[in-house]
């Protein structure tokens, strides 16, 4: 994946209004799992190797809930089955791309950064690339991961309570279905 300067803070503006997003509900995040037992890096390696932000609330909540570790798992596993289906809406736009830059875009689109690449798709001037949608992920994906980290780092200075900082997870699934509703 090779990107010029340029290209890559173009880039980094038309992902910005995520990252601010994730910025916003990944350090609630990291609260509760500061909760639960997590350290800053334990939250930043999760948040890159298992990048789900519904799923890493639903572990953090149902852990601080008492559910069963097969609940979580399972119910965790349900939420996130969409992800399978991302990739392939995808795939008209990487018959050329590598497998491996395939695989890395697949294993880390989510909700927000799909809305992002599919419309710039979706311009059809074929100006944006593989390579650029997949950056995108990646610089979501990162503000995720710090965000994660800086949380537990701050719960582990102050106490909020899990109601308050698991209805982050909740708002940002509203403001997703009214926009929804609005744009289409």
């Amino acid at each position: 994946m090779s990107l010029d300067r340029t290209t890559i803070t173009n880039v980094f503006h038309i992902a910005l209004p995520v990252i601010l997003g994730y910025i916003g509900i990944g350090i609630p995040c990291g609260i509760m799992e500061n909760q639960i037992g997590f350290n800053a890096l334990m939250a930043f390696v999760m948040s890159m190797t298992f990048y789900s932000g519904a799923g890493q609330f639903m572990i953090a909540g149902m852990t601080l809930g008492g559910s069963p570790l097969l609940s979580v798992i399972a119910s965790v596993s349900f939420v996130n089955t969409r992800q399978l289906l991302y990739s392939a809406a995808f795939s008209p736009f990487f018959t050329e791309a590598r497998k491996r830059l395939t695989f890395l875009f697949s294993a880390t689109v989510t909700d927000e950064s799909f809305g992002v690449n599919f419309s710039q798709f979706m311009k059809g001037s074929g100006a944006w690339t593989p390579s650029q949608a997949t950056l995108v992920n990646l610089f979501c994906m990162t503000s995720w991961g710090v965000s994660n980290a800086i949380g537990v780092l701050v719960g582990s200075a102050l106490t909020i309570p899990t109601a308050i900082a698991s209805f982050a997870m909740t708002s940002i699934f509203i403001c997703l279905l009214v926009s929804q509703k609005i744009g289409g």
